[in-house]
């Protein structure tokens, strides 16, 4: 009994220390043990080892009690003497990925200290070709659960393999070459996933499935399998899974899966189905999920395929070829919630072949032929929320194909042919979150909108369509939360039209339209009023109100005004936060000047509207100009710029004061010379008159702030000119390249220049002289004038020296005072100094009568009763009465010439045949020229033919003016000519008198007057001794006046 009881003590001993020994060993941490060939870091709950640890070799990780994991091995074969020898202990899974094959997983395990792995997972090694897997492979591993070999290029298995893996519950053998045998899985009876995909198999042995009672999941996809023998799948009673797409199966018949009472899901996706039996799915009570689709050769399905499967909610039989279906396809199937029909050839619709389904969540009908739908087709499907009719042929919508889906959320019509929409087409779907109608035919001219009672609308799809209008009714409900009208053919959007459409989070998708005009011009009105806008302050991110208008031909006339004013953001802050404007690559159509202007970077100023559109009246717009108003600045534009106009045109403006300014562009023609006071210029702030060829500015509009007038032919600016510009408003003045002259003159202009540096001039630089290129403004009153010096300081140092030659003039003139002022007076000098009366007061006659004895009657009968007698008569010296008898001719001739003022030649037939008339003649004209004076007055009397003159009176007549008889001013023009008598003349008159002595020919002004007829005596006419009082010289201005010539006092 006590040996019994020291054995148990004993035994008790030794098993309490094999139990401390475990709990110590089991509670020691994993330590990163690096060695010569290996190093190791931690990362995390990870340890990474690389082994050699200089080369590339193995890659592996470690997580304590979790997995020991080879993600890459680089080596293609196993040497565990490079590894550490570690103590791994229990893992859940170790996995090889990219490495060779090893004897047995067990050495691996063991060198690493890992126990007991519930998954294996060993894929991705294409280096082992044709590989054959056998049971040695898995010893110690009978714990195991999943076992994955996947994308190993594996050959054959041998029968007892997977003997020792009674445990295995998921078996992966997908992506290899396998040759299947039927007793490779006969001891896997815990199996419940067997994935055969992608191994080239054309059939299943007989019998492979015999022992796996408990398999649920097989996946078969991606192989060769053309046919599936009857009874292949009858031990599978618990199978939910059967995966059999992209294979090249052909038919299906009544026995294929009469077995599988219990499948859930059947996948047949992507064969070449042409033949299915009625009874192919009969047995299948359970199932929920038929896919078979992908099918080409799939044309007919046998009525009552689908009946009777109480528990079905998913068909699929896109993508097949379908033409026709039977009407009791899915006969009591009520549990049946999503049936897909896409891309199919179905041109019809039974009435009645949705009888029964008001489960029916979502229908795929599109990408077929459907051209028309009775309206009797959906009236089962009470609770159908997604319907799908893309990609087919419909054309109208009438009020009663979808009246009885009242439960519908979102439709899909697009890529029809629609073109007529009733109003009540969805007036029973209130539903609606969602509609879809693009790419069709809608044109929309419905009086109301047949979304009116679809309040929950939150997207409506309306792009791709002939819309040409954007209609106000179209939407009435505040959820709407997209709009897109993409690619249609609208004109123009307004504020006026989105009014009705709240400013909460709603987006208006406008882009590639027609869209020239984008009204905004009650924008701030809408978003000011409180009834129509929340304050902009509650406003969240959420709540955007957005338009987009990218790729649309906007017209960026007047009607842009107000959308260049939202794009620069100059409207109000309440209309800046009431919509948000994307104008994306929107560019600009019209006018020419803008055509392709981005509108993201349009400005007001730049809008500009036509003057004749706006008041319907082409006078206000002169001829070869374009007229325009610019609501920016309510400016008035006239661009008569490039037109080959020589003559500045008359600008009318028009009534009112709504304009503030006006704009005048005459750039680029011919003109001479600017508009001048009186053309309508009067209130033009902006005149370019620039690459004309003009030449002096003579007016300038008294507002004008902007002034072109560079690449002319202007020399000179007056000062009255430069003075209005310096006293103006003138904001900027260009005068560059014109050819300057730069003298005196121009300091006025270069003064300016700088003195308006900053202020007023653009270029100023390239004002420069026409002759030495200099520019303007680094000119000075010095390199302008050069004597300018030189006579100041000539003028003060020459001041004694003028006064002493004054003080002595005056004492020589006293002294010689006669003779100096007949010296003056004949060489024309300080004429103002003496009067003609002073020079000849010794002279006895005021005229010497010369002329032939034969016309002695014409002078003592016409001449001598109108000169002696009058109020002014003149002493005359006449041969028959002051002559001394007996004395020389030539004699009395000189001294008669000598003792009178003037010589009066009366020129006539019978004078030129008179010797003593010619010595006459000559004898005054001679002295006439030695005194530098005019005295001798010809009056040409009869008919004288003056080709028959000698050249000395010819010489002279040509020269000369002289006095016809038969003038009708003839006796204004003879006292004229004739000396003064000296008067009372005030000293303005005496000043005008001396001046004219100054006058080298006193006869200049005696002109030619018409000729009278013949024998005509004109009158004797008082000379108006006021005349020269009356009408004096005006010297102070530039311009001369023609007058008659001075006589001499």
């Amino acid at each position: 009994m006590a040996f019994l009881q020291a054995t148990c003590s004993i035994s008790i001993l030794f098993l309490l220390t094999i139990f401390i020994h475990d709990c110590r060993s089991s509670s020691t941490p994993f330590e990163c043990v690096r060695t010569a060939n290996c190093s190791c870091y931690i990362h995390q709950a990870k340890y990474d080892f690389y082994c050699p640890s200089d080369e590339e070799g193995f890659n592996f990780f470690v997580e304590p009690k979790k997995q020991l994991n080879f993600p890459i091995c680089n080596s293609d074969k196993w040497n565990l003497d490079i590894f550490p020898n570690l103590n791994v202990g229990e893992i859940e899974y170790l996995q090889f990925r990219m490495c060779p094959f090893p004897d047995t997983f067990k050495m691996i395990m063991d060198r690493f200290g890992a126990k007991n792995p519930k998954t294996l997972k060993f894929d991705n090694n294409s280096d082992n070709k044709d590989k054959t897997i056998s049971r040695h492979l898995f010893d110690g591993l009978s714990g195991l659960e999943s076992l994955i070999l996947s994308e190993n290029r594996i050959r054959s298995i041998t029968d007892d393999a997977f003997d020792d893996l009674g445990s295995l519950t998921m078996l992966d053998l997908r992506a290899n070459n396998l040759e299947l045998k039927p007793t490779i899985l006969k001891n896997l009876r815990n199996l419940t996933l067997l994935d055969l995909s992608e191994n080239h198999l054309t059939h299943i042995p007989d019998g492979l499935f015999d022992n796996l009672l408990n398999l649920k999941f097989i996946y078969l996809r991606k192989n060769d399998l053309t046919d599936l023998q009857d009874n292949l799948f009858q031990p599978l009673n618990d199978l939910r899974l059967l995966v059999l797409s992209f294979n090249k199966i052909q038919k299906l018949n009544s026995t294929t899966f009469v077995h599988l009472k219990n499948i859930v899901e059947i996948d047949l996706t992507a064969n070449n189905i042409s033949e299915i039996s009625e009874n192919t799915f009969s047995e299948n009570r359970k199932l929920t999920k038929l896919l078979i689709k992908r099918n080409p050769h799939l044309a007919s399905l046998p009525v009552g395929l689908f009946s009777n499967l109480k528990e079905l909610e998913t068909v699929d039989l896109s993508e097949n070829n379908l033409e026709f279906l039977p009407s009791k396809l899915f006969e009591n199937d009520s549990s049946i919630q999503n049936i897909i029909l896409r891309r199919n050839m179905l041109t019809d619709i039974p009435e009645n072949i949705f009888d029964g389904l008001k489960s029916l969540n979502k229908l795929d009908l599109s990408y077929n032929k459907i051209a028309s739908i009775s309206a009797q087709t959906f009236y089962p499907l009470t609770n159908l929320k997604n319907l799908m009719l893309q990609y087919n042929s419909l054309t109208n919508i009438t009020n009663d194909i979808f009246s009885e889906l009242t439960m519908l959320e979102e439709i899909n019509l697009e890529m029809n042919a629609i073109h007529t929409v009733d109003e009540g087409a969805f007036q029973r779907n209130e539903y609606l979150k969602i509609v879809r109608m693009g790419h069709n035919e809608i044109k929309y001219s419905m009086s109301n909108s047949p979304f009116r009672n679809c309040i929950y609308l939150e997207e409506l799809f309306l792009n791709n369509n002939l819309m040409e209008e954007f209609a106000e009714n179209i939407i009435t409900k505040n959820t709407l939360r997209l709009i897109d009208m993409k690619y249609n053919r609208i004109k123009n959007i307004s504020s006026v039209q989105l009014q009705k459409l709240t400013p909460f989070k709603l987006i208006l998708d406008f882009r590639y339209n027609n869209i020239t005009v984008v009204e905004l011009d009650l924008l701030e009105v809408l978003a000011t009023s409180q009834d129509k806008l929340l304050d902009a302050a509650s406003k969240t991110p959420d709540d955007d109100f957005v338009i987009y208008i990218a790729g649309n031909p906007i017209e960026c006339d007047c009607k842009a005004f107000h959308l260049s004013r939202y794009v620069e953001g100059s409207m109000y802050p309440e209309a800046l936060a009431y919509m948000q404007i994307e104008v994306g690559d929107a560019t600009c159509k019209s006018p020419n000047s803008l055509a392709g202007f981005p509108i993201s970077k349009l400005k007001s100023k730049m809008i500009t509207c036509s003057l004749t559109q706006f008041y319907g009246n082409s006078s206000l717009c002169p001829e070869s100009c374009i007229c325009e108003t610019r609501p920016w600045d309510k400016s008035l534009i006239y661009d008569c710029s490039n037109g080959n106009i020589s003559n500045v045109p008359n600008i009318i403006l028009p009534g009112g004061n709504l304009y503030n300014q006006t704009e005048v562009h005459l750039e680029g023609n011919h003109l001479t010379q600017g508009p001048v006071e009186g053309m309508g210029y009067e209130k033009t702030t902006r005149l370019v008159l620039s690459n004309n060829k003009i030449q002096e500015i003579k007016w300038l509009p008294p507002n004008i702030q902007v002034l072109h007038f560079d690449h002319n032919n202007i020399s000179f600016l007056s000062y009255d000119i430069l003075k209005q510009l310096n006293e103006s408003t003138v904001k900027n003045i260009s005068l560059d390249h014109n050819p300057w002259r730069c003298d005196c003159d121009a300091v006025n202009l270069t003064n300016f220049l700088k003195e308006n540096l900053l202020r007023k001039q653009y270029n100023p630089k390239s004002i420069t002289c026409a002759q030495s290129g200099k520019s303007l403004i680094n000119l000075n009153i010095n390199n302008l004038c050069p004597t300018y010096l030189s006579f100041v300081l000539g003028i003060s140092m020459s001041l004694l020296i003028i006064m002493f030659l004054a003080a002595l003039s005056i004492a020589l003139y006293y002294r010689y005072q006669q003779e100096i002022k007949v010296w003056l007076f004949a060489h024309d000098m300080f004429l103002w100094f003496i009067t003609e009366e002073e020079v000849d007061k010794d002279k006895l006659y005021d005229a010497f009568i010369s002329y032939s004895h034969k016309d002695e009657d014409f002078v003592t009968e016409k001449l001598l009763p109108i000169l002696e007698d009058g109020p002014h008569p003149y002493k005359l010296c006449l041969h028959f009465r002051d002559w001394i008898p007996g004395e020389f001719i030539s004699k009395q001739i000189a001294q008669s010439v000598e003792n009178s003022r003037r010589t009066v030649v009366i020129l006539s037939e019978s004078f030129l045949e008179s010797v003593w008339g010619k010595m006459e003649f000559r004898t005054a004209h001679t002295q006439a020229m030695s005194e530098g004076r005019a005295r001798v007055i010809i009056i040409l009397y009869g008919n004288v033919n003056l080709d028959n003159l000698d050249d000395e009176l010819k010489s002279y007549l040509r020269t000369n003016t002289y006095l016809k008889w038969d003038d009708p001013w003839f006796w204004n023009k003879l006292r004229y000519a004739l000396p003064h008598p000296q008067r009372a003349f005030d000293k303005k008159v005496q000043r005008n008198n001396n001046i004219m002595l100054t006058l080298h020919d006193k006869l200049d002004l005696i002109t030619t007057p018409t000729t009278p007829n013949a024998g005509s005596t004109p009158p004797a006419v008082s000379l108006d001794p006021l005349l020269i009082k009356d009408n004096p010289l005006d010297f102070s201005k530039t311009e001369l006046r023609s007058t008659a010539p001075a006589a001499e006092a």
